[in-house]
């Protein structure tokens, strides 16, 4: 199970650092296997601006580009949706991105080029391998800098492995409240976008529903709510993907992606 540090954070108050904070789960009984850097695939990769493109002589679907990062670089690329003008995600030489692929400068049908622009394949971000990431133009003040920060990639995640009889351990509250019982420096709290106090109940005529056959003996507490006029059609904003990313899973839909996220997140 893949837990953020950062997202874990929102649930406690405490000074540890993640190294302390993996070995009290890990002597309280759950296992953390390692932590993971999540900019392990982003060093050496940073925000580029294209300043120039031209075509490739040897190559009809090549381009030679000039691309501004902290240098002026040429780098030969064959996507189709690079442009003149566009911001772009730039793998230097020496960069290590996923399967062991190592950026080298090579000689691409007799032209040097020195470094990649990166898909969200190549990054490991998603299995869109279809053109380059183009970023906001608002990355102009941003030419040069790590991606793992422009893009807030810079968490440490938790490999943990609860044994099967701890389900309650299977989610972030779960993890947190564990770590709030197992050290006095550790206090358990609910994040403020989770206040229940802070949300209003609004009804609206015309969706009346019931609840029939629940036992009161064995279920103390259910509650069941309709929402409507969802479009799960369109795509889940860039906040609930980065999240789910960092659980290890991939965006499906908005209403499968917010049940995943709810699901990682409080163990339901």
């Amino acid at each position: 199970m893949l837990v953020s540090e950062k997202i874990l954070r929102e649930w406690i108050d405490t000074k540890f650092s993640a190294d302390q904070l993996a070995d009290t789960l890990t002597m309280g009984g759950i296992e953390v296997e390692e932590i993971i850097s999540e900019d392990r695939w982003l060093r050496n990769v940073l925000v580029g601006k294209v300043l120039d493109v031209k075509a490739h002589p040897n190559a009809d679907k090549l381009k030679i580009c000039k691309v501004l990062v902290d240098e002026e670089l040429q780098i030969i690329c064959g996507a189709p949706n690079v442009a003149k003008g566009i911001y772009v995600i730039c793998a230097k030489v020496g960069a290590l991105l996923p399967k062991n692929l190592k950026i080298k400068s090579s000689k691409i049908r007799g032209v040097v080029s020195n470094g990649m622009l990166c898909s969200e394949k190549e990054l490991g971000f998603s299995d869109n391998g279809e053109g380059i990431i183009v970023l906001e133009s608002s990355a102009d003040h941003k030419v040069g800098a790590k991606v793992s920060d422009v893009l807030k990639k810079n968490d440490k995640i938790f490999n943990i492995k609860p044994t099967p009889n701890r389900a309650d351990c299977f989610s972030v509250r779960g993890i947190a409240r564990d770590l709030s019982a197992m050290s006095e420096s550790i206090t358990f709290k609910y994040p403020a976008q989770l206040n229940l106090e802070n949300m209003t109940e609004k009804k609206v005529d015309g969706n009346n529903h019931s609840i029939s056959g629940v036992c009161s003996d064995v279920c103390h507490a259910f509650a069941s709510v309709i929402i409507s006029g969802v479009n799960n059609q369109g795509s889940s904003p860039d906040w609930l993907i980065n999240r789910l990313s960092k659980f290890g899973q991939k965006t499906i839909s908005p209403l499968v992606d917010i049940s995943n996220y709810f699901m990682f997140l409080l163990g339901r």
